[in-house]
Parts: structure tokens; sequence; C-alpha cells
């Protein structure tokens, strides 16, 4: 099993390369194990493999970002909200003038 600062350690550089940044044998070296031996022990501290916890914290990033309404949303909404939007050309002009 991974200490508990060692377990952090390593999910602090997962989170930090989510885009996949890192490879299984630099993290293993941050840690002086094997690739095999830092995924084995990693799954024992974590109850997951280090490429699923990766993926986990991609997909719930993803989420968070859907989430998020864009600049585009934003102006849409806005104007349709308040009424002050009234033909489709207007909407056409809105959408046409967001990035």
């Amino acid at each position: 099993m991974l200490a508990p600062w060692q377990e952090g350690r390593a999910k602090e550089l997962l989170a930090a390369n989510l885009e996949g940044g890192i490879l299984l044998k630099d993290l293993s070296v941050e840690f002086d194990l094997s690739a095999g031996q830092f995924t084995r022990v990693f799954r024992r501290s974590t109850g997951v493999t280090p490429h699923r916890w990766l993926q986990t914290r991609r997909i719930e990033s993803a989420k968070r970002m859907l989430l998020q309404p864009t600049a585009r949303d934003r102006a849409f909404t806005a104007p349709v909200q308040s009424g002050t939007i009234e033909t489709p050309n207007e909407i056409a002009r809105l959408l046409s003038s967001c990035p």
C-alpha cells in the first residue's frame, strides 16, 4: 500500500495531467517502483488502477464543463428570457454575432 502522502502525491500528479501528459513509468519513478509495482500498490490504496482513477477524473471534469454556461449560451438566453427578442431574424443576428 502507498503511504497516505504517497497516495496524495500520486493523485496530485495524475490530476495535474488530466490530458495525459504523464506516463505510468514517470509516476512509478517518482516512488522508486516499477510500473507494475506502482499499479498494484495504487490499486490496493485506492481500489482502482491509476488509469481508471484518471478516467474517472476526466469524466468528472467533462461533466463540470458541460454544466458551465458558455458565452454563447449567456448571450442567447439573456435576451430571450427578458423578452427582448421577437423575431427569427433577431435570433439569427444574435447567433451570428457570437463566437
